[in-house]
């Protein structure tokens, strides 16, 4: 029994111990400030007064619906890969369509072929492209 005691112990030491790291990480922090000089503290040359950034304080639920906001914030930033891919394969079509517009045309001798495959392409390409756009706009929002 003690010693499901002090497993329980060391677990809520390491949790509060990593959430105040991932506080502190991510910039939910709130200046204690102290008169004289002590371990740990900054100087503050403007109004003579040392300082330490400490992690915000507040209940269980607040803090865990700052985290939660937090990491939706952050999953909503990953868009801008997504978008970054949907244009390299646009210019890669636009490329790949170009060069079998012109392979095609000189298979074919006929003009209107190479017309027809280059519109096609240009014109998948630039769908592919607004659709990386539209996920540009949606992630910064």
């Amino acid at each position: 029994m003690k010693r499901k005691e002090e497993f329980l112990n060391e677990l809520q030491e390491k949790y509060e111990y990593l959430r105040s790291e991932y506080l502190r990480q991510h910039g939910y922090v709130e200046k204690q400030v102290c008169k004289k000089e002590e371990g740990g503290y900054i100087y503050n040359s403007k109004d003579g007064t040392y300082y330490k950034l400490v992690p915000i304080s507040g209940s269980d639920k607040e803090l865990d619906k700052i985290v939660a906001l937090d990491k939706k914030c952050n999953s909503l930033k990953d868009y801008k890969y997504v978008s970054g891919l949907f244009k390299g394969f646009a210019i890669f079509n636009f490329i790949v369509g170009v060069i079998g517009s012109i392979i095609m045309f000189f298979m074919t001798g006929f003009l209107g072929v190479f017309v027809t495959a280059f519109y096609l392409d240009i014109v998948l390409s630039v769908v592919i492209f607004g659709i990386a756009k539209i996920i540009e706009m949606i992630g910064e929002r």
